[in-house]
């Protein structure tokens, strides 16, 4: 009697063509399912993305909200993009995102209030930096020292990082001019950025991000640590050490992005701050296949689920946590895209 066996097997090459297809297919096989969620919720899934496409870029309004979320979701995006280019798996951008923001309010409210721009913007970036980045280097010691999982560790950290924020947030740093809800000190106002300011800074570090892991030998040591430690290590490279910059280098570029929402947006903490930013970063990671110079296209994408989140809610009646089933749903089109670029299924006769 014949059987059948299903064997995995690893592709040997795929075109660019082959992946933006499936790309673009698991996409539209996602916004389907979800179009099948809003019948079973009872709402027209035609007015579903009538909505979620003039809310998000259709009118003026919706575009400049997209645009403005678009900042924080690509630098976490590129934080992802870093750290997993290694194998590592740093799913704490969303905490680094607020040690960032609380070392930058630090920076700018208490430490050097009085400092003239641009100098204040150089300030800014780099406590956000240097916050986001220390918080991540933390969970690299761990990995070298303790052989702890960074994933585990980077998870763990985002849930402490929320508790300091609701310290400084209602006592270290609470401004008592307001009596009720819970609100920190402001930066100082030559802090302050401009929407368009925080998307330049955003976009010069996009560039950096771009030449330090396409076009130096950072970015082969990271392709090297994906391969193994023995692999990096007969290559020349000390893994403990590139374990340590990676880390610290996507920690910063999510701390960044907590500074520039911070001195773009309302200047001062408050317990809501932490709206999930990072983890979006991290489905846009995924989506841009890892590839820097796509990050824009896949954060803009995440971007405009968020703009729409609100509007779908006053409009349809559902909940906003609709927002988090799609991108959910994103995120499993494109880990099977991920797969199926690599693997394909043989049935094999016996």
């Amino acid at each position: 009697m014949t059987r059948i066996r299903i064997r995995i097997v690893r592709r040997e090459r795929t075109t660019r063509g082959f992946h933006l297809l499936l790309t673009v297919l698991s996409l539209i096989g996602a916004f389907l399912i979800a179009g099948v969620l809003m019948i079973f919720l009872g709402v027209n899934p035609l007015a579903f993305y009538s909505i979620f496409l003039q809310s998000s870029i259709l009118t003026t309004w919706g575009l400049q909200i997209t645009l403005s979320y678009l900042v924080p979701i690509l630098l976490c995006c590129l934080s992802a993009i870093v750290s997993y280019r290694a194998a590592l798996w740093n799913i704490g951008q969303e905490g680094q995102y607020i040690i960032g923001a609380m070392t930058a309010l630090a920076a700018g409210a208490f430490l050097f209030p009085n400092v003239p721009p641009p100098l204040s913007y150089i300030i800014l970036v780099l406590a956000g930096a240097a916050g986001g980045g220390v918080w991540a280097l933390i969970c690299g010691l761990l990995r070298i020292v303790s052989e702890i999982n960074e994933a585990v560790t980077t998870l763990l950290m985002y849930y402490v990082a929320l508790q300091l924020l609701n310290y400084v947030c209602r006592v270290a740093w609470r401004n008592p001019a307001f009596v009720g809800h819970p609100e920190t000190y402001s930066l100082a106002p030559q802090y302050m950025l401009s929407f368009g300011g925080s998307l330049a800074i955003a976009i010069a570090v996009l560039v950096i991000t771009w030449f330090l892991i396409d076009r130096t030998k950072l970015g082969l040591e990271l392709d090297l640590l994906s391969e193994g430690f023995r692999v990096a290590q007969y290559s020349g490279v000390k893994p403990s050490r590139v374990i340590l910059w990676s880390m610290f280098f996507s920690g910063a570029l999510a701390g960044i992005s907590g500074a520039l929402y911070l001195a773009s947006t309302s200047g001062f903490l408050q317990p809501e701050f932490s709206v999930g930013y990072g983890f979006a970063g991290i489905i846009a990671a995924w989506l841009c296949d890892l590839k820097v110079l796509y990050a824009p296209l896949a954060s803009f994408l995440l971007a405009m689920m968020y703009s729409s989140g609100h509007a779908l809610q006053a409009c349809l009646h559902v909940s906003i946590d609709i927002i988090d089933a799609i991108e959910g749903l994103i995120l499993m089109a494109v880990l099977t895209v991920h797969f199926f670029t690599r693997y394909k299924i043989v049935l094999v006769r016996q």
